[in-house]
C-alpha cells in the first residue's frame, strides 16, 4: 500500500497496511510453492504423453491425453496468475494485485484443480484395478503381458504423482483464497472508514454566519 498518498487537504488517504509483514511473507512462501508445484504438474503431465504407448493402446477409453487436458490448462493459469502477482509486487514495491481479483482467480483455479483431482483419482483407481487384476485375454499377441503390466505400473506412478501435487495445489489455492477474502474485507472496511472521516471533515455551508 502506498503510504504517501494524500488528499487535497494534505491528509493521508490510507495509513493502515492491509497485510502485515508476517502475512506478506506467508503469502510469498505459498506463492513460491504454487509456482514450483505448477511446474511439476505441467512437467509430469507433458512427460506422461511421451510414455510408452503400450499402456493405453489396448484400452481405447484410457489415454494420457485426457489427463493432459484436465491438468495442464489449470496449471498454466495458476502459474501465470502467481507469476503476475510477483511481477506486480516487484514493480509496485509494496503492493500486489487487488485482493478482490485474487478472490475471483483463486476461486476459479481452486475449482479447476478440484476437477483435475477428481479425474486423476478416477484414473488412479482404474490403473490400480488393472495392476491388481490383469486381463491377459485383452493383450495383443504382438506385445507380452509383462510389457503391458509394466506400462500400467508406469502410468499408475504418473497418475499418483499428479494426484498428490494437485491435492496440495487445491489446499494452497484455498489458503490464498481465504487470505484474499480477509484482505478484501479489511480493505473495504478501511475505505469506508476513510470515506466517513472525509465526510466529517468537509466544511459545512449555510446556517448562521457572522
Amino acid at each position: 500500500m502506498d503510504n504517501n498518498a494524500y488528499n487535497n487537504a494534505g491528509q493521508p488517504i490510507l495509513t493502515k497496511v492491509v497485510s502485515s509483514k508476517k502475512s506478506f511473507m506467508f503469502k510469498t512462501a505459498v506463492g513460491i510453492a504454487i509456482l514450483i508445484m505448477d511446474i511439476i504438474v505441467i512437467g509430469v503431465a507433458a512427460g506422461y504423453l511421451n510414455a510408452p504407448r503400450t499402456t493405453y493402446l489396448y484400452y481405447h477409453y484410457y489415454s494420457p491425453f485426457y489427463t493432459f487436458v484436465f491438468c495442464i490448462p489449470v496449471a498454466i493459469l495458476s502459474f501465470c496468475w502467481q507469476a503476475a502477482e510477483f511481477i506486480t509486487v516487484a514493480k509496485r514495491k509494496d503492493r500486489g494485485i487487488h485482493p478482490g481479483a485474487h478472490v475471483g482467480m483463486h476461486l476459479v483455479i481452486w475449482l479447476g484443480y478440484i476437477v483435475s483431482a477428481v479425474w486423476c483419482g478416477f484414473e488412479v483407481q482404474l490403473l490400480d484395478h488393472y495392476n491388481r487384476y490383469p486381463y491377459d485375454g485383452y493383450y495383443s499377441s504382438r506385445v507380452s503381458a509383462s510389457d503391458i503390466q509394466a506400462g500400467y505400473k508406469q502410468a499408475f506412478s504418473f497418475q499418483v504423482a499428479l494426484l498428490v501435487f494437485v491435492v496440495m495445489l487445491i489446499i494452497a489455492h484455498f489458503t490464498m483464497f481465504v487470505r484474499a477474502c480477509v484482505e478484501t474485507h479489511r480493505r473495504n472496511k478501511q475505505l469506508r472508514a476513510v470515506y466517513v472521516e472525509a465526510k466529517q471533515t468537509e466544511p459545512q455551508w449555510g446556517g448562521n454566519q457572522a
